[in-house]
């Protein structure tokens, strides 16, 4: 059988972003080409659906968003006091707020 790649609008996981991909879909994905504590970048969060992901399979996620209406979303999607690995949201008022060089963001990869 086959994952549906997005999510159908009003469906139960549905967050209302349009382009949301689905969470099983996406395991999918990670796990086929990542091992536990493997890093992966996302340069479009969108709805946080790969974040979640990640956290749930134990990969490290930087995500970079730069929509604030995505942004939010995201924060609102996720509880931060509940992750166990750490996430990056690149958003304007974050990037103002706290550059990360390089060398943080290799480190924090490690």
């Amino acid at each position: 059988t086959h994952e549906p790649v997005m999510i159908p609008s009003g469906s139960k996981e549905s967050l209302g972003y349009p382009t949301q991909k689905s969470e099983s879909f996406l395991k999918i994905l990670v796990n086929s080409s990542t091992n536990s504590g493997d890093s992966i970048l996302d340069i479009f969060g969108g709805s946080g659906s790969m974040l979640a992901v990640c956290n749930q399979l134990q990969r490290k996620c930087v995500t970079i968003e730069l929509k604030d209406d995505a942004c939010k979303l995201i924060k609102k999607r996720l509880n931060y006091s509940t992750l166990k690995y750490y996430e990056l949201i690149v958003d304007k008022s974050t990037i103002i707020e706290k550059e990360f060089s390089k060398t943080n963001l290799e480190q924090y990869l490690k």
